[in-house]
């Protein structure tokens, strides 16, 4: 036996935790089969002189986890060492090796102080945004009046702070850095990078959130004098994003905290700190925008800066800010990191003799590109998802400050690389302008950036139109889980919670997103209004809260507000963690009653026949106010063939959103009896079926049909049984025969999307989901891969059936969601207990497939799927993890298993079982 994969909270060795409730977990593998942990026992040490923190003694529990509450043993600034004993019902025993964290600052322990610029350097006409200039700007927008709000341009310089301190006669044996930034930071100790990671510290509820990062920096200090330096750029706390465009969400000054606390070892220890004594001047990044992009200027001497003999006496003393400490937390999930470098595919020399970067795949990042030029060379980089029909450059991105434009001023010193630092972009072509001398592709790569998760899923088969929408979903949520789950990463980069939760389940299946979503949920629940509502993206900036409920009437809506619940629910059904049920279930309950209030006491004005019944009833059916509907479904067109986004939501609504305070009340039932609340689990039982029985009495008539709805409608309402009987069975039927009606394509928008081929699986029309997988002419997810989709498309017919790219995103994981579908049925691989404690391989082989194989790295350990068809005859070879049951089924074969690897023999029977 062994143990493997150590974690704490989540993290391989943390540096900088937040304060709270850890948890430390593990994985055991093991050669035998039927094997389960029996006891456990997990150490803590001082890291330095080994002292025991804390010791559980041996525990009998199968569970490869425990928790623990450090506030009165742990400190700050030390790092703390920990491994694990196991024993398994076979006899045998095993220890880990040993796994570390270390604890973030608490509030009293910060010495340093918020620094920035001086008043004189602060551009006096930089204001906060103009929440009605916002509104009016947004109205004009989907008016389709154009230029009527032009927002700002200004593009405020990034500057470099700078101080110089002495270390003793020896240097540091321990010395740990915590900093953070309104804004983005870079800090560099003699001239080495402090971290790998970009992008600190990340997208937050700034407000009311904002998190810290720790870095061991006792390696890059020396005996004597030393220099630090930051950075700083406008990233998501100044920058230009979001629908509009505009700038200074959360403030108009960028601001530093830093401190660096140094131990000797022998007892010594010091402080560096962010103050006064900090000086600061124009950095070589002219600028740097997040959708803009980046200006940098080879000219100027950074390594200079580096030396201590360096005079920066010309330069500014920094000035106290009054920044919070208030809401600053230590880490709590993964950071941004460069994950992949791509070689260029092709470059291109476009019909308008443009030169142009193919990287072959779309993607989220930035460029890195090598140059030779003269003093003043200006390279210039745009970057787009798509060409033009002719095969020109062209941006496909809609809207104001969405340049996506990187300049590099050569400083004519021989070979440079220039790599973009606090920007990214959402892109496939490159086209470069002002290149000194031939671009050739050794010269230009790109660099791949989102959050550092690990990858869990895998899934190939005998279909390569499959394996490319395998393909297509992985790089959709490569690029948008990045800091937050993002719905696109070229023209918004929001936190949209309705596109997170019809995707959360494929996102759990293809990486380990239990902490990214975790922090995601923490930000949710302090963007939270007092009466519950959620608002339709999480973090919430000025960008969006100033125009939503001007130009809707609400800052939420069905299926995106349903979020918080939803998630929370994924996240325990996948990693088993019930901790995320507790630790959110005041805002899921909130939440609810936000909606229960809204349904119950608003009425729409009734047409026909008003019964008492019948106004009673409305009480349960949340059809009132703005809702964003079945969202992008693919009939919903303008004139020129393009998806209209906003009838969709309209014509839609009322039906959508009833479905989803059923989904949502059905899910909370379920939470409630998790955590043995059985009072509220009764109430949410009873709302559910009141809701299910308004929706049916109203909405649906005898023959399943529901007046002038769509199928994704009737796919919402099959998935939360707002019928019974015979009701249902026709309302199944109804949808066979619309997608019939549509030439076997489907119709459905972004709520709906998930349960498609579940519901028609279910009602027993699996011949009917085979076609629509399977379906090439739009709209279809083949349809996208046959022109030539490399990642989700936010619509359907983003490219429309005559080559022409519309404006709508190339990056959109909302669609992917069949992801989660491929993973159960085409491989097999089903969940039966929270965290695949149990599960079932039990693959469909009536989808055409000859093979398919795959895994799937569960809390327990990994779990492998393998089978192929020869005829009808098949294998099906499946590993089961340590710890964890499974069945095996396929044909009339059925096997119950326990942990280790085993093959099964099968033959299908002639029917509906074959392709």
């Amino acid at each position: 036996m062994k143990i493997t994969k150590l974690r704490c909270s989540g993290l391989n060795n943390p540096l900088g935790l937040k304060w709270g409730k850890l948890e430390f977990s593990w994985i055991l593998q093991s050669q035998n089969q039927n094997v389960r942990q029996q006891s456990c026992r997990l150490i803590v040490n001082d890291a330095e002189d080994g002292s025991i923190i804390w010791d559980t003694g041996v525990v009998e529990t199968a569970s490869q986890s425990c928790c623990f509450s450090p506030e009165e043993k742990l400190q700050s600034g030390k790092r703390y060492a920990w491994h694990v004993l196991a024993w398994d019902n076979r006899g045998e025993n095993a220890v880990s090796g040993t796994a570390s964290f270390t604890m973030g600052l608490k509030r009293g322990e910060w010495l340093a102080q918020w620094i920035g610029c001086q008043e004189k350097d602060l551009d006096e006409t930089v204001k906060m945004a103009d929440k009605k200039e916002m509104t009016a700007a947004f109205l004009a927008m989907v008016s389709g009046e154009k230029n009527a709000f032009i927002p700002d341009r200004k593009l405020n310089p990034c500057h470099i702070y700078r101080k110089v301190f002495r270390c003793g006669q020896q240097a540091p044996q321990t010395s740990f850095l915590s900093v953070t930034a309104h804004g983005l930071y870079r800090v560099q100790i003699n001239g080495t990078d402090v971290t790998d990671t970009r992008l600190n510290p990340g997208f937050t509820a700034y407000d009311s959130y904002l998190e810290y990062q720790t870095y061991e920096v006792g390696g890059l200090l020396k005996a004597g004098e030393n220099v630090i330096t930051a950075v700083l750029a406008d990233g998501w706390y100044r920058g230009k994003y979001g629908i509009l465009g505009y700038g200074n969400n959360y403030g108009t000054e960028l601001a530093l905290l830093l401190q660096l606390d140094i131990d000797y070892g022998d007892g010594r220890r010091e402080t560096v700190s962010s103050d006064t004594e900090f000086r600061y001047h124009q950095s070589a990044y002219l600028y740097s925008d997040l959708l803009i992009g980046e200006k940098q200027d080879g000219r100027m001497d950074r390594n200079e800066f580096a030396s201590p003999e360096f005079d920066d006496s010309a330069w500014e003393r920094a000035a106290v800010k009054n920044g919070p400490f208030d809401v600053l937390q230590g880490i709590s999930a993964e950071p941004v990191r460069c994950t992949d470098v791509m070689e260029a595919k092709e470059i291109l020399l476009s019909p308008k003799g443009e030169t142009i970067v193919d990287f072959g795949q779309v993607m989220v990042g930035v460029v890195r590109i090598e140059a030779e030029g003269s003093e003043g060379d200006t390279i210039r980089l745009e970057h787009s998802e798509v060409l033009d029909k002719q095969g020109n450059f062209t941006n496909n991105v809609s809207g104001y400050n969405r340049d996506q434009t990187d300049y590099f001023i050569c400083s004519g010193k021989g070979t440079e690389i220039f790599e973009p630092e606090f920007t990214f972009h959402g892109f496939r072509y490159v086209k470069v302008t002002g290149y000194p001398g031939i671009l050739s592709p050794e010269k230009i790569k790109a660099v791949v950036l989102g959050s550092d998760l690990e990858e869990t899923g895998e899934f190939l088969c005998s279909d390569t139109r499959l394996n490319q929408l395998q393909s297509n979903i992985r790089w959709s949520q490569r690029g948008n889980m990045l800091s937050i789950p993002t719905d696109c990463p070229q023209r918004e980069r929001a936190g949209w919670t309705g596109d997170i939760l019809v995707y959360a389940k494929t996102a759990a299946y293809n990486q380990n997103v239990k902490q990214f979503l975790r922090k995601w949920l923490k930000n949710m629940e302090k963007e939270q209004f007092s009466d519950g509502l959620i608002p339709i993206i999480v973090p919430y900036p000025i960008a969006y809260s100033a125009m939503q409920k001007e130009a809707f009437g609400t800052e939420t809506s069905a299926g995106w507000g349903d979020a918080a619940v939803i998630v929370p629910w994924v996240l325990y059904s996948c990693y088993g963690d019930r901790e995320i049920l507790e630790e959110s279930f005041e805002m899921m309950v909130k939440w609810m009653q936000y909606v229960e209030a809204d349904a119950s006491s608003h009425m729409p004005e009734l047409q026909g026949l008003v019964t008492e019944e019948r106004r009673e009833r409305q009480k349960y059916l949340w059809n009132t106010g703005f809702h964003f509907g079945d969202w992008c479904y693919p009939s919903c067109k303008n004139d020129r063939g393009e998806t209209d986004m906003f009838r969709s939501a309209y014509t839609t609504k009322e039906y959508v959103a009833t479905a989803m305070y059923a989904y949502s009340t059905d899910v909370m039932s379920r939470v409630c009896a998790v955590l043995g609340k059985t009072e509220q689990q009764n109430h949410y039982q009873i709302l559910n079926e009141k809701i299910r029985k308004a929706f049916s009495d109203e909405y649906v008539n005898g023959d399943g049909t529901i007046g002038g709805a769509v199928q994704g409608v009737y796919v919402l309402a099959l998935a939360m049984k707002m019928a019974e009987g015979e009701k249902l069975k026709n309302m199944a039927a109804r949808l066979a025969e619309m997608i019939a009606a549509n030439d076997d394509r489907l119709d459905t928008g972004f709520l709906s999307i998930e349960h498609l081929l579940d519901v028609l699986t279910e009602y027993g029309y699996q011949d009917i989901a085979r076609r629509l997988l399977y379906q090439e002419r739009c709209p279809s997810w083949l349809y996208e891969i046959n022109s030539g989709a490399t990642t989700i498309w936010e619509t359907w017919n983003a490219v429309l059936e005559d080559g022409t790219p519309t404006d709508n995103s190339f990056n959109h994981y909302a669609f992917g969601c069949v992801g989660d579908w491929m993973y159960r049925n085409l491989l097999g691989i089903k969940r039966v207990k929270p965290g695949y404690e149990e599960f079932l391989i039990k693959p469909d082989f009536s989808y055409g497939l000859v093979w398919a194989k795959g895994a799937y790295q569960s809390r327990y350990g990994r779990i492998e799927c393998q089978w192929h068809l020869d005829g009808n005859q098949g294998e099906l070879a499946v590993t089961v993890p340590v710890g964890t049951r499974a069945v095996m089924e396929a044909g009339e074969e059925r096997m119950e298993v326990g942990s280790g690897s085993y093959v099964m023999k099968f033959q299908l029977t002639a029917g509906r079982e074959c392709a």
